[in-house]
């Protein structure tokens, strides 16, 4: 919307001190680093594990103070972290590569965002992108809801604004007024490729695994090449394993000493071998995740926003009772302590990767089957619907997911009454027939297509094949991309079958994969629908 020449609130800006770039409530008073305090304010902030010598560029701290600014970082009921500030000085430092890694909770990504937005709102021309090492749709939903609502506050009028938000998915981007654009993009060689960038971003780089970084990695270098003073900055927390982690192996190369690498890490104690070829934690994740004063300590040792009093240390008690079900995962996400030596994914993510589309999800063909599945501990469940297209690749959406096994029902009744199609599930799991088995009871009846043993080891063989063989269409799921990193290979006694586990993971959530694997199975049985035929008179 333009501005109205009446409106009482601008006159209001303009008669601020320092107002705003177009003029909004929420500024900065003064965008002077000295007289705004920047050094007490970081002098107070809690001393990382990790960090570069700091050289402070007051032009450079003015410029993220305006990306601050932007990015409504201020306000009633908002302030600079004193970690965000330290951030800034690290990233102001222009090294080529600057490893970030920061707990959760501690404003880590705000404040890069803050900076990217300063740079592009300093620099003419300045091409820069930001990626979440996840999904597409990760990315894509930070854009939407944590970047342009915030820039659409502090710059209420379109006309006034030095930048024009692009929301096209696959698109999405701020393109700035002096030349400067900030693209969103996921994670994927293709996106970098045949471009030259002057800052990338490239965030929870802890979590791709290694050939999905390889060629990711190879795509971009080339983009710095010929942009002076090119910037490319991995953030993240602490990864389920160390070999071939992105994060860790370029935060190793900092903590040795590498004069292209700056680094800030906040992470509990760690101990160096004496060839610097490893970092090891002091501290056992299991005892961590086993007695919460010892966590408790280590995190107010270790956590800029517990110690800086934006994050209570009640909401990270909360998380630890969550998290602690899941090894590693507290000791990873809270205190920055890395887990196995390797990644030892029994499904290689590049290649389930490799059939990721973007995009909103699209409604099943006429021809398709769906399933249910429920963890064993009832503690969630998914429903996945497959089919295979004209080229015979099986296409897999997730339709639902949901805590207990409540929803499951609700969910599954309603997909019944709506294409009535039978439920597929794994017949052998007690879990799922708890579920199941309520549908004796409904009117109409819900038909069912349970699967024995011997159909559901078919089935999970026949998912992985094809996925193995990049054949897999997929939508991008969190919950079964987290499965596909969390799964192992369940077999048996005479070894001649095997099927999807959880192996020492226990509440590890792998019903997306269960419940795809069992809807592509009853699809390949089912008989496809005859095509009706019209009689014409002669």
């Amino acid at each position: 919307m333009s501005r109205p020449s009446n409106d009482p609130q601008w006159t209001l800006f303009e008669a601020a001190v320092q107002p705003p770039p177009v003029g909004s409530k929420l500024f900065i008073p003064n965008l002077d680093p000295t007289e705004f305090g920047w050094d007490e304010i970081v002098a107070d902030v809690l001393p990382p594990q990790y960090l570069s010598e700091v050289i402070p560029n007051p032009e450079r701290r003015g410029v993220f103070l305006a990306g601050a600014q932007a990015m409504a970082l201020v306000g009633r009921v908002k302030s600079i972290q004193p970690q965000q500030l330290l951030q800034a000085d690290v990233l102001n430092m222009g090294r080529k590569f600057t490893v970030i890694m920061q707990p959760r909770r501690a404003t880590k990504t705000s404040g890069i965002l803050a900076w990217l937005i300063g740079e592009c709102l300093a620099n003419p021309d300045l091409s820069a992108a930001f990626t979440i090492c996840t999904t597409g749709k990760a990315t894509r939903q930070k854009f939407l809801k944590e970047v342009v609502p915030p820039l659409e506050r502090v710059w209420p009028y379109e006309d006034d604004r030095p930048f024009k938000i692009l929301r096209g998915a696959g698109a999405e981007m701020l393109k700035f007024a002096n030349g400067s654009f900030l693209s969103f993009v996921p994670f994927k060689g293709e996106s970098f490729r045949s471009d030259a960038f002057d800052r990338i971003v490239l965030d929870e780089g802890q979590d791709p695994e290694p050939d999905e970084v390889d060629d990711v990695l190879a795509a971009i270098m080339p983009t710095l090449d010929t942009r002076p003073g090119a910037q490319l900055v991995i953030a993240g927390t602490a990864g389920g394993w160390r070999q071939g982690n992105m994060l860790y192996d370029e935060l190793l190369k900092a903590v040795k000493g590498s004069p292209r690498h700056a680094v800030l890490a906040y992470m509990a104690p760690v101990s160096m071998d004496p060839d610097v070829t490893h970092l090891e934690a002091d501290v056992d994740p299991e005892v961590i995740e086993a007695d919460w004063p010892t966590a408790e300590a280590l995190v107010r040792a270790s956590h800029p926003g517990v110690a800086s009093g934006l994050t209570p240390i009640d909401a990270v008690e909360d998380n630890w009772h969550t998290l602690r079900r899941k090894p590693g995962k507290f000791a990873a996400e809270y205190l920055g302590v890395f887990g196995k030596a390797a990644s030892t994914s029994f499904i290689p993510f590049d290649d389930y990767n490799h059939g990721r589309q973007e995009g909103d999800l699209p409604t099943p063909p006429r021809h398709f089957r769906y399933a249910v599945a429920v963890h064993p501990d009832q503690t969630s469940w998914s429903i996945v619907a497959a089919w295979r297209d004209e080229e015979h690749r099986p296409n897999l959406a997730v339709l639902g997911t949901g805590p207990g096994t409540v929803g499951a029902y609700d969910e599954c009744r309603r997909l019944y009454l709506k294409y009535r199609l039978p439920v597929a599930f794994d017949a052998g799991q007690s879990a799922n027939t708890v579920v199941t088995d309520r549908f004796e009871r409904t009117r109409p009846k819900t038909r069912t297509h349970p699967l024995a043993w011997a159909e559901v080891s078919t089935a999970h063989a026949t998912l992985y094949a094809e996925i193995r063989r990049r054949a897999l269409i997929h939508w991008g799921h969190e919950g079964m991309d987290q499965a596909v990193r969390d799964v192992v290979k369940r077999g048996t006694r005479d070894a001649k079958r095997w099927a999807f586990g959880r192996g020492d993971n226990p509440d590890a959530d792998i019903t997306t994969l269960e419940a795809g694997a069992a809807a592509l199975k009853a699809y390949d049985d089912a008989p496809a629908p005859r095509e009706q035929m019209t009689m014409i008179a002669g």
